[in-house]
Formats: C-alpha cells, sequence, structure tokens
C-alpha cells in the first residue's frame, strides 16, 4: 500500500512539473546561458588563444596578412616554391593559386541591392588543415576562395612538418613576398633526435631563418605578388 501510494504521488508531481513547463514566458538569460546552461564549455574562462591552441590540436592553423592600402588596380599572383635539399624543384599544378588575378574584390550596394562596385582587397587568410601525407590549404579575400595542397615527405621516422609566418610583408610593386613557410624536421645527430628550430616571427632573425631552410631537407615558401 505505501508502495502504491508514493507511486500516486510522484505521477502527480510529475503531471505538475509537465503542467509548469507548458506555460511559456520569455527567456530572459544570456545567449551563453541558453546555449550552455549546464556551463560545461566553463566558456567565461576561454579566451581565443585557448580556441587556437584547440584548432592546431586538430590539424588547423589560421593566418592572417593585413595589406598595405592599394590606390590602383595591380595584378596579383600567390606561389608556391617547394624545396629539396635546399634546390627548388618544379613547381606542380597541385600546389598553386591559379585563380588569384589581381588585388579588387565586387561588393553589393548597401543601399541598393541592385548594384555593384568595386574596392581593394585589404587582407589575405590562409587556413590549413594538416592530413597524413597533405597540408591543405585555403585562402580567402573577401569574395575569392582559392586552394592548394602541400604534399609531404616521409624522409624518416618520426619527422614532422611545422608552419612559420613572416611578420614584415608590405608588398612592394614586382617584387615576391614570403608570407609562409612549411618545412620539414631534420634530424639532430648529437641529441639524436628530431629538431624543428627557428624563430616563429621569420623577419625577426634572418640568421636563424636562414639556419631554418638550411636544415631542413623539405620546404615550401608561399609568397604573393604585385605587379602592373
Amino acid at each position: 500500500m505505501k508502495n502504491r501510494i508514493a507511486a500516486i504521488i510522484l505521477t502527480i508531481l510529475a503531471t505538475a512539473l509537465c503542467a509548469a513547463g507548458q506555460e511559456y514566458r520569455k527567456d530572459k538569460r544570456p545567449q551563453a546561458d541558453k546555449r550552455d546552461g549546464l556551463g560545461m564549455y566553463q566558456a567565461e574562462k576561454v579566451d581565443m588563444l585557448h580556441l587556437l591552441g584547440a584548432l592546431e590540436i586538430a590539424g588547423i592553423r589560421i593566418f592572417n596578412f593585413p595589406l598595405e592600402p592599394f590606390d590602383k588596380k595591380y595584378r596579383m599572383e600567390i606561389r608556391v616554391h617547394e624545396y629539396v635539399d635546399g634546390k627548388e624543384v618544379e613547381q606542380g599544378a597541385a600546389n598553386s593559386f591559379d585563380c588569384f588575378q589581381d588585388n579588387t574584390y565586387i561588393h553589393p550596394d548597401m543601399e541598393d541591392t541592385g548594384r555593384y562596385y568595386t574596392d581593394y582587397i585589404e587582407s589575405l587568410t590562409f587556413y590549413t588543415k594538416e592530413a597524413d601525407s597533405t597540408s591543405k590549404i585555403r585562402c580567402d579575400t573577401y569574395t575569392m576562395r582559392v586552394y592548394a595542397s602541400l604534399r609531404k615527405k616521409t624522409i624518416r621516422a618520426g619527422s614532422f612538418y611545422q608552419w612559420r609566418s613572416y611578420g614584415k610583408t608590405d608588398w612592394k610593386q614586382g617584387e615576391e613576398i614570403p608570407l609562409l613557410v612549411y618545412a620539414s624536421s631534420w634530424w639532430d645527430d648529437k641529441y639524436k633526435i628530431e629538431r624543428f628550430c627557428g624563430v616563429v616571427d621569420l623577419s625577426r632573425d634572418e640568421a636563424r631563418t636562414r639556419e631554418l631552410l638550411d636544415m631542413s631537407p623539405h620546404y615550401f615558401v608561399i609568397t604573393y605578388k604585385i605587379f602592373e
């Protein structure tokens, strides 16, 4: 009898809760609380660097390069140069960004959706995604996305590749400006380890950058060029 009474009471309570849940009321909680009501992600303790670190674990990197302002239309190329044992090899079709043509993009008129205008791009953004044998790259401007694929070499067991970027990337008409380096590690016979050394910003220390490129048996350099 007691168990039956308890069951009836629980049924009544459940019915009451369901009825209360059917009453509509404006949810005034912040968006963050609505999306993570249990606080599982601890969003208040996570910043941009944490998110970038998580992306890197997933094999994803993001590199953004602001461009010096343009005042006219120029031709624009993004190139991939591949080096093996310090010597440049012929660029394959899979390593190129052939779709880039110039430094402009088209955007709609904010007041008249039927009209479009041309303006100059202000940055180049690269997204990279690691796979076992390749590194996939997407380069974005405002209205264009172009892709390339860098094929790794199996140099030895335990070897790996790393990305490095240049901090000084202002364009000079007719000159090829380096943006990114994707390089393999090398074997340090003295300490018996795979090494990858060099400054994070390749523009800061020319000697250490040269050392990295001299020691790496296989690397790619991504550049851009502005010209008439």
